[in-house]
Parts: structure tokens; sequence; C-alpha cells
């Protein structure tokens, strides 16, 4: 494994992987493993800074998955029990997370996109026994913690065995969430952490700035529009002009052929009175030769 300057890697146990992407940077961090078959993967981030994982145990997991932002004080501990997931999905970032998972048989799933802030805490067990009087029996097993992708986490929040948030959720600073509020675009606040406010989603911009860049986009497409109206205007009055222009030369044709057809109509009527007259001119020069004949023949 390759070494990286401002990371102590230290493992100790059989089967063990330890998977770092190439070109991370470390400070003041820490990997520490005792155990066998356990498997650490860290994706590519800006920086960790005083990230600090220890492992004490068999077949557990922890995956961090590439960011493109800083990951701060990731505190991830599971000193108790077998068989523990803890896995980040992508472009997490965060300023400071304590992570205790140390029954054994529990999982922590965060989801891709999610930004947390500093002093918060996550809990997948309580690491000591709530003993029922009758059965004797523990009764505060460990349970999965499972946040969902683009979750917001306040200041000073903690998660307790079982907890969860929806989707493109927002918690609220120093709320205590006890059991999974999977619905999503929510805020989530109080103590016990409940939904507070629906239909909602967050942004990691300022909310000044995030305004100002929604008037400009809005006014854009305002622009936008308004330049679509009036190309639209614009194709509607040239459609006007080609209909009317169209209308025209069709009523031009429909002039020309009725005015053909008059000529054609004069044309055959003059042709019938040039026969007549040929009839005419044919039976006058007949008839005078008829009496032409007849003078001859009196005078003979």
């Amino acid at each position: 494994m390759k070494n990286f300057n401002g990371l102590v890697v230290n493992p100790t146990g059989k089967n063990n992987s330890i998977d770092i992407a190439d070109k991370n940077e470390f400070e003041r961090s820490q990997i520490i493993i005792d155990g066998n078959n356990n498997v650490v993967k860290i994706g590519k981030a800006k920086k960790y800074r005083a990230l600090n994982i220890r492992v004490r145990g068999n077949d557990k997991v922890i995956i961090i998955g590439d960011s493109a932002h800083f990951i701060n004080n990731l505190n991830i501990v599971s000193t108790g029990g077998d068989f523990v997931e803890f896995i980040v999905g992508k472009n997490f970032s965060c300023g400071g997370l304590s992570v205790q998972m140390q029954d054994g048989n529990e999982k922590c799933l965060i989801g891709d996109d999610c930004m947390f802030s500093w002093g918060i805490k996550l809990r997948t067990s309580d690491g000591h026994s709530v003993i029922d009087l009758e059965t004797n029996q523990a009764i505060n097993l460990p349970k999965d913690v499972v946040i969902s992708d683009r979750v917001w986490v306040g200041e000073d929040v903690s998660f307790l065995k079982g907890a969860g948030a929806g989707r493109d959720c927002i918690v609220a600073s120093n709320s205590v969430v006890t059991k999974r509020l999977s619905k999503s675009n929510c805020v989530l606040g109080g103590i016990p952490a409940k939904v507070v406010k629906e239909n909602v989603k967050w942004d990691s911009m300022k909310p000044v700035l995030f305004n100002k860049k929604n008037d400009i986009e809005n006014c854009k497409k305002n622009n936008s529009y308004a330049k679509d109206e009036v190309a639209n205007l614009h194709n509607s009055d040239a459609s006007k002009a080609d209909l009317k222009s169209k209308d025209r030369l069709t009523k031009l044709k429909e002039g020309h052929i009725k005015y053909q057809s008059e000529i054609n109509s004069q044309k055959a009527e003059l042709a019938k009175l040039n026969r007549i007259k040929l009839k005419y001119i044919e039976l006058k020069n007949s008839k005078v030769i008829k009496l032409l004949t007849f003078f001859k023949i009196v005078r003979d």
C-alpha cells in the first residue's frame, strides 16, 4: 500500500484490506485495525483532516466514497463485536462527525451528496444494556441507521440507534433523531426530532446568492420566453401575410381562369359567326351565278 503524508496506517491481524485512492491528501489522520477479514476503502476527497478510524474485531467494512469536498474530523470507532458496516456515498462533506458502532451486527448507511455540519454524533447501539426486569433480557439491541441521499445535517445533531432521514431532508441544529423519518423534502427538528416543515429542498449556496442566481435565471427564462413570443408573433404575421398572398394568388388564378374561359367562349362565338358568314357568302355567290346564267339565257 502506498504511504501518504499526514496518514498513519497500523493494521494487525490477517486478511485485512486497506484501499486508499491515489492522490489523496491527509492531515493528522490515522487508520488502526486489530482483527481479521476487515475492509477499509477510502475514496478520493479534496482533503481529509483529522480522519480517525479505529477497528477492533472481525469482518467489518468501512467505505467512504469519492468526494469533491473536504472531509474534516470524521471519527469512526468500532471496537466491539463483529460484522459491522459503515458506508458513505459519493460527494460527502463533513465538518465533524463521531460514529460509535460497538455491539456488532449493525450498519450505518449514508447516501450520496450529504452535507454534515460539525459536532454531529451517530450511534447504532447504546454500548450498555437496558434490562427488562421480568424477562431479564436486554431490550436495547443495536439498530441500523440509514440516512438517504442529499441530507443536510445541522450542528450538534444526534442520530440514535434505528434513526434515519429521508431524501432531500434538512435536520435542524441540536435535534435528536430517535427513529426512521423517511419522508422526503422535509425539515426535521426537535427532541425527539419530527417533521416540522414539508415541501422544501436545500442548496449549499448562501440564501442571498441563491436568490440572485434564481432571479438571473428567471430573467433569462423570461427574456427567452419574450424572444420566443416575438418570434412567434413574427412567424404569425408572416404566416398571415403568406396566407393573404396565397388567397390573393388563388383569387388571381380563379380570375385568370374565368377570363380565359370568357376569351375561349368569345373565340368560339366568333368562329361560329365566321362560319355563318362564309355560308352566307357562298349562298350569295351561288345566287349571283344563277342570276347571271339566267340573264345570259334570256338575252340569247
